[in-house]
């Protein structure tokens, strides 16, 4: 995808520490990020729930059922293997291994959790109408209520994160 910029990891944590991800809200949120790149605050969100584990002596069911509450999409299927790859990575130091079935390589704007999230910290696309295809415009203009117009795709991604 063209013009993708990745929060720096200083302002993933000032976000995460903002929405509440610290202490004990790390074993009970359920956390989602709407358009996660390169994986900065799902590698974050991580690094989180692994510090909470050692600090509080949990063992890996419980860090299991934590990671159960992370969920992700992205639409860029490169991004989207390198964070997976990255997220492995960092679960085997700890001799751990996770499926991530709760992210997906997809359109945030299509996707339709049956569950609600506690937060939803992230850096939404900041793209410009005329820069998307008629069809995505199409289909936003028929399904959100503040895509109509010229509304950039962020606005889009609020309202669908709001709902």
């Amino acid at each position: 995808m063209n013009c993708q910029i990745f929060t720096p990891p200083h302002i993933v944590e000032q976000i995460l520490n903002k929405v509440g991800y610290v202490d004990d809200a790390v074993r009970t949120k359920t956390i989602f990020e709407p358009s996660f790149g390169d994986g900065a605050f799902l590698t974050a969100i991580v690094d989180r729930i692994i510090d909470y584990a050692c600090k509080n002596k949990l063992n890996n069911e419980d860090i299991y059922k934590m990671l159960d509450n992370v969920y992700g999409v992205e639409i860029d299927p490169e991004y989207y293997q390198l964070t997976i790859q990255n997220l492995n990575a960092k679960l085997l130091e700890h001799g751990l291994g996770y499926d991530w079935k709760n992210l997906l390589c997809s359109n945030t704007l299509k996707y339709n959790p049956n569950v609600k999230f506690d937060c939803i910290p992230g850096n939404p696309p900041y793209v410009k109408i005329q820069d998307l295809s008629n069809r995505t415009k199409k289909y936003i203009d028929g399904n959100f209520k503040y895509g109509s117009g010229n509304t950039d795709l962020y606005v889009v991604f609020f309202e669908k994160c709001i709902s």
